[in-house]
């Protein structure tokens, strides 16, 4: 991966090039606001006064991405750059997209379309800043506010509430009092916002790293009641825990699966009903079939744990799990268990066993001499060729094989899983006798 400074070099080039051929050009946007912060960013994007025809004349290597909004993929040493001419856009769609762009030579009517005063800054080759709205300053008071009437903003692009919420937590902004009534005004537009976008946005606030706080403005905000589609989960129970708290441990689990099923469970969601809200929310079919699994073993085991009588059945327990949901997703449940143990003890009052469970429980899983039936040293060929009638009996008795060896009851040795095979007399008469 290229450096910042490597990265800075190539947009420089763009914007240097452009400049010798006597057209305005500027680095712009989140680049500009995250190096006044001294944050690392990989994305630069340009603005300038050529015509993307003109621009695509002055270099190698382009693709024409967005030629009615005026933007044009710069390519250099294999590295994209985003380069737009400066445009105004006079109305939008479905409170959406940019229905009429016209393209203006100034830098300052550019800025003054985009979202908040932080974005709407610009750098020149020279390094001088260009803020015409004080994105600077409110970035030192902590403030996060709308270019112009936020009224407007949010009207235009019913979206940008949703990034509103993210950006507060992510650069931990104030979000300024008329900004902040606007956002609550204009909420029920966000219902003209295809569930993919709200979707991304969702994700970022919960993959982020204030996500507590993401996510209680979310919930402050009321935005979720104006999806475009229902989405039925409790998220006002993200109150009953604090900002400063809900983010220590939600950041404890970096993978997207494992977070998500946490927030699922302190909201009191099934894995049923994750399942449900995760498709409509247009996740990945990995996504949302992980985190319900996730949910699903949760429950599961839960209910297990209810009938154990001994500590000791913890063992048995873990290990037909892993068989029936497979490793990956018990070793994921585990490692969630683990991380937030003093949490899910304290919230949903498990056993004491549990703490052995948290303790050694990935040892238990790195023990089993088998996990899958691809492990097991016969198969069901084999077990035709000794006369077991074809059949799902079959798929039966080697889970039930399976299961015997992860126990421990027999060896993974094919003589004795002939000889145990036999014993269970599956495919003789049926059934199990």
């Amino acid at each position: 991966m290229l450096t910042n400074h490597q990265i800075e070099e190539q947009a420089a080039y763009i914007v240097k090039k452009l400049s010798n051929h006597q057209y305005a050009a500027y680095w712009v946007g989140g680049f500009v606001r995250d190096r006044l912060l001294g944050r690392a960013t990989h994305d630069i994007d340009i603005a300038t006064s050529a015509k993307p025809e003109q621009v695509m004349s002055l270099f190698e290597r382009c693709k024409p991405t967005g030629l009615q909004h005026g933007t044009v993929l710069v390519i250099v040493e294999g590295t994209p750059f985003e380069v737009t001419t400066f445009r105004q856009e006079t109305s939008y769609e479905n409170y959406r997209r940019p229905a009429e762009v016209t393209f203006i030579q100034d830098i300052e009517g550019d800025l003054s379309r985009r979202d908040f005063t932080m974005n709407a800054m610009a750098i020149d080759q020279d390094g001088v800043l260009i803020d015409p709205f004080g994105g600077q300053d409110d970035l030192r008071k902590g403030i996060l506010r709308c270019v112009g009437d936020p009224y407007l903003r949010f009207g235009e692009d019913a979206l940008r509430m949703m990034r509103c919420i993210r950006f507060a937590a992510e650069y931990h902004l104030t979000i300024e009092e008329v900004t902040w009534n606007a956002l609550l005004t204009q909420a029920p537009l966000l219902s003209h916002i295809a569930m993919e976008r709200i979707r991304i946005e969702l994700e970022r606030i919960v993959m982020g790293s204030d996500c507590g706080r993401g996510l209680h403005l979310f919930v402050d905000s009321g935005l979720f009641r104006h999806f475009k589609s229902a989405i039925h989960l409790n998220f006002e129970l993200v109150s009953n825990m604090k900002q400063d708290e809900l983010t220590i441990w939600l950041s404890r689990l970096a993978e997207p699966s494992t977070r998500f099923a946490l927030l699922f469970l302190i909201l009191g969601t099934s894995s049923e009903e994750a399942l449900a809200a995760m498709r409509i929310l247009t996740f990945a079919n990995q996504r949302f079939t992980e985190t319900s699994d996730i949910l699903l073993f949760h429950e599961w085991f839960m209910h297990e744990m209810d009938s154990m009588v001994e500590s000791s059945e913890l063992v048995r327990i873990l290990t037909i799990g892993s068989l029936r949901f497979g490793i990956h997703i018990s070793r994921l449940w585990l490692h969630l268990i683990i991380e937030v143990n003093e949490l899910m003890i304290e919230m949903f009052q498990y056993r004491a066993e549990w703490l052995q469970l948290a303790s050694q429980g990935e040892n238990w899983l790195l023990k089993l001499p088998v996990t899958r039936l691809q492990d097991m040293n016969i198969n069901g060929a084999e077990l035709l060729k000794l006369g077991f009638k074809p059949g799902p009996q079959i798929g039966q008795l080697l889970n039930a094989l399976l299961e015997e060896v992860a126990l421990g009851i027999i060896e993974n040795d094919k003589n004795q899983l002939k000889h145990r095979a036999d014993q269970l007399k599956v495919g003789k008469s049926g059934h199990y006798e």
